[in-house]
């Protein structure tokens, strides 16, 4: 199961708050290491993080798994075009079972999660890439601006937009039908004008804003944006703090909130030369104080834990 998975099955999409906190300091710690080590991910996003399960599962039978989370269900192979099966075409197929849980219910404790997908991964010292493929609204914009190959700083930007997921319910840019002119429009409006050298290389951006970098979008146009800029902090109220409150979920606090604003914008820095690494991430303030306490106390929690008594 991913994270996706497990938001994608809640009805609000956000994990206990402990549970984020230690599954934030998990993503950058692990992001830490791969670039320790010479390695981009390239493709970081909530659906390439996986919940690892709670060892206790191994101690379920197949009757105890069925029981817990149901029968196989068999699905008929039909071909296109009506005719029949060839032989050695099974008549039937069995998808994967479903073995997951909703976002919220994941147990503080049972939150250990795992980089997965390295299909992207390179060696900037060795590769040279110029273009991403991860998902557009977590692409870095020098993968669209820059001469200069992608390095690891472009994966600290796309960690970023994936631990403000992990927080909240909805991600930090956001539009349908992402296309890259929309996806920058959206960098820019949360982030401020880009670069002098880009912002001249974006063709289209008098469609969005003005040369200040000002919100310029007519009223009944159709460019995606509202007329009204919404900025960093309507975005973490809308995103993060009204979705947890509605939801009955404890709010982050101010005092947290201050230390992970910092933290999320020393990371989202246009210039990837001047974005934090991931080592500066590791040791922010926002760690020493929230994630790596989080961690640490999920793992004493999962140690007293009895066996067997992990999956509910």
């Amino acid at each position: 199961m991913s994270l996706l998975d497990a938001k994608e099955a809640s009805v609000f999409g956000l994990f206990q708050p402990k549970v984020a906190q230690s599954v934030i300091a998990q993503l950058i710690r692990g992001v830490a290491f791969l670039h320790s080590k010479g390695v981009v991910h390239g493709d970081l996003h909530l659906g390439n993080i996986l919940v690892q399960f709670p060892t206790s599962i191994d101690r379920y039978s197949t009757a105890e798994l069925r029981e817990r989370f149901g029968e196989p269900e068999p699905e008929a192979v039909v071909r296109l075009d009506g005719k029949p099966l060839p032989n050695g075409v099974p008549t039937h197929v069995f998808p994967p079972g479903w073995f997951g849980v909703r976002s919220e219910e994941i147990a503080f404790g049972e939150e250990k999660v795992m980089l997965s997908d390295f299909g992207e991964s390179f060696n900037p010292h060795k590769t040279l890439r110029f273009s991403s493929k991860t998902l557009p609204l977590l692409q870095p914009p020098e993968a669209r601006f820059s001469d200069e190959p992608l390095s690891f700083a472009s994966d600290i930007w796309t960690l970023a937009c994936t631990i403000w997921e992990v927080l909240g319910q909805r991600p930090l840019f956001d539009a349908f039908f992402p296309n890259a002119d929309r996806v920058t429009a959206e960098q820019v409006e949360v982030l401020g004008v880009l670069p002098p050298e880009w912002w001249v290389k974006w063709r289209r951006r008098k469609e969005w804003f003005n040369e200040e970098g000002e919100l310029d979008v007519k009223p009944g146009t159709s460019k995606g944006l509202n007329c009204e800029r919404k900025t960093w902090g309507q975005r973490f109220d809308y995103c993060i703090q009204e979705p947890r409150d509605e939801a009955g979920l404890e709010t982050v606090t101010e005092i947290e909130r201050k230390a992970f604003e910092e933290m999320l914008q020393s990371m989202l820095v246009f210039r990837p030369k001047e974005r934090a690494t991931a080592h500066q991430v590791l040791h922010s303030q926002w760690m020493k104080e929230w994630g790596q306490p989080a961690l640490e106390e999920s793992l004493n929690t999962s140690r007293a834990v009895p066996k067997g008594e992990q999956i509910q």
